[in-house]
């Protein structure tokens, strides 16, 4: 299985797995990063884990992150909303900020 077909499930409310990308009960983890869930009224919420965002983890995480946005955009339910959010549940420590 590949990423966007891992993308494409979760988008679909449905499980699905690689080694990097899994999804379960609405909601996709890019490792063992929550990057996205569906909410109750099925809005997708996605977690901006994006340099642009000022959310950077690594290169495959901004990957998986794009990965679910555009399949977001092109399989979700007509009328579903779609939420790309730069508040994230996990913020990460840049090197300029780890006091030595």
């Amino acid at each position: 299985m590949r990423i966007t077909d891992v993308a494409t499930a979760w988008v679909e409310g449905r499980r699905a797995r690689t080694k990097s990308l899994v999804t379960k009960d609405g909601k996709i983890w890019s490792y063992n990063l929550l990057i996205g869930r569906t909410a109750e009224n099925k809005t997708l919420i996605i977690y901006d884990y994006t340099n642009s965002a000022g959310n950077f983890i690594s290169k495959s995480t901004t990957y998986h992150v794009s990965s679910i946005i555009r399949a977001a955009y092109m399989e979700a339910a007509p009328g579903q909303n779609i939420v790309i959010s730069a508040k994230v549940p996990y913020k990460p420590i840049r090197e300029t900020q780890i006091s030595r």
